[in-house]
């Protein structure tokens, strides 16, 4: 299947782990999209180690077995952005 997106935030997982909660994200595919005009383009975002040594919390965030394909980006400020 085709995807299209644009304008707007383009393609995200997130916020995984957020408030000590579990997060559980397996088994996504994305494959032929087009993003144009988004501020990012594929976005994975998580609760990083730095941020919870500093609040002194521990977040369980697990994304395993992404896949992105044919992905095409044209004026995304951000094309792929990883936190």
């Amino acid at each position: 299947m085709d995807v299209t997106c644009g304008p707007g935030h383009g393609i995200s997982i997130g916020s995984l782990g957020k408030g000590n909660s579990k997060a559980y994200v397996e088994n996504v595919m994305v494959n032929k999209a087009n993003l144009t005009g988004t501020t990012n383009g594929v976005r994975i975002k998580t609760w990083t180690m730095k941020l919870q040594r500093y609040l002194k919390v521990m977040f369980k965030a697990f994304p395993t077995k992404l896949s992105y394909a044919e992905l095409t980006t044209k004026g995304s400020l951000l094309p792929l952005l990883v936190l």
